[in-house]
């Protein structure tokens, strides 16, 4: 099988919310890259919602993230998250944070 990841990723165990109808559900990140992240869900409801936001902070930061982000994989708990909507400043976060 091929890495289909166009960026490097690196192991991130951290817990996030992702809101689906304005609920926020816990989720466990497993990787991170600087565009996007493979997470574990917990407990969340079936869903339609093909994009959503996502609140991440990073360690040893206090402000969070806020990105919109979108499944592009879906495996039983295991889902893969792209990155669709992320401000710039926030991508330097990650970018320096993948970089230490």
């Amino acid at each position: 099988m091929s890495e289909r990841r166009a960026s490097t990723r690196r192991p991130f165990d951290v817990y996030f919310n992702k809101y689906l109808d304005g609920q926020p559900y816990l989720c466990r990140s497993v990787d991170l890259s600087r565009n996007g992240m493979r997470a574990l869900r917990l407990s969340e409801p079936k869903s339609s919602v093909d994009a959503f936001p996502v609140e991440l902070q990073l360690p040893g930061e206090s402000d969070s993230l806020w990105i919109w982000a979108r499944a592009v994989r879906n495996e039983d708990a295991d889902q893969g998250l792209e990155f669709v909507g992320i401000d710039d400043a926030d991508r330097q976060r990650i970018d320096r944070f993948l970089a230490a």
